[in-house]
């Protein structure tokens, strides 16, 4: 259905909690690049795929200049969809397409909006446990390309997205693959230790 996104480079990737239809929503601003226009048109097809239109924005007045903010559950399908777009977000984090790490931006957004847009739920609990993270903790979700307070079909939308790319059978590496399913273990125990919201 959709090209191999073989030129897909992602050139900004933060956390974003922006108002939809007078409600805060949490989500991401994504902005990317492809180098072959049928790249290009197949991702904005995938990314208008997302559900309904209150999971994705193209936005123009985006603080730091346009991008498309799209919200949690649609960045988690997002990831399902794109097999490129894990690798993608990663060389992103790890510094290429921007002066400053994009890791530590992704990450000091994250506190930031984490803090102060009061979000609801679970992950908002976490969000303040985020701050006092293990580094084993903070490593998994860096592994997996994910804020602390990521929802949990976010956080499984990404690992079932790195096991597709690093699996053996699909061409990918074993190391890299048990790398993966171990962060998502260190995940899923500090998931279990976090005291729930009713």
């Amino acid at each position: 259905m959709y090209s191999t996104f073989a030129t897909l480079r992602v050139v900004r990737y933060e956390r974003a909690a922006i108002s939809v239809n007078y409600l805060q929503r949490n989500g991401y601003w994504f902005a990317f690049r492809c180098d072959d226009s049928g790249d290009f048109t197949d991702m904005v097809a995938a990314i208008k795929s997302l559900c309904h239109r209150g999971e994705y924005q193209w936005r123009k007045d985006a603080p730091g200049g346009q991008a498309w903010w799209i919200s949690d559950l649609g960045m988690g399908r997002l990831l399902a969809l794109v097999p490129t777009l894990p690798a993608a977000i990663r060389a992103f984090q790890q510094g290429s397409g921007s002066s400053e790490s994009g890791r530590s931006r992704f990450r000091g957004s994250n506190a930031h909006r984490a803090s102060s847009a009061g979000t609801a739920g679970a992950s908002s609990s976490r969000a303040t446990a985020a701050h006092s993270l293990s580094p084993k903790v903070r490593d998994a979700f860096e592994v997996l390309c994910l804020a602390p307070n990521a929802p949990k079909p976010i956080i499984e939308a990404a690992w079932r997205a790195w096991l597709k790319l690093t699996h053996p059978d699909a061409g990918g590496d074993l190391a890299q693959a048990k790398r993966v399913n171990a962060a998502h273990d260190v995940i899923e125990h500090w998931l279990d230790s976090q005291p729930h919201v009713a």
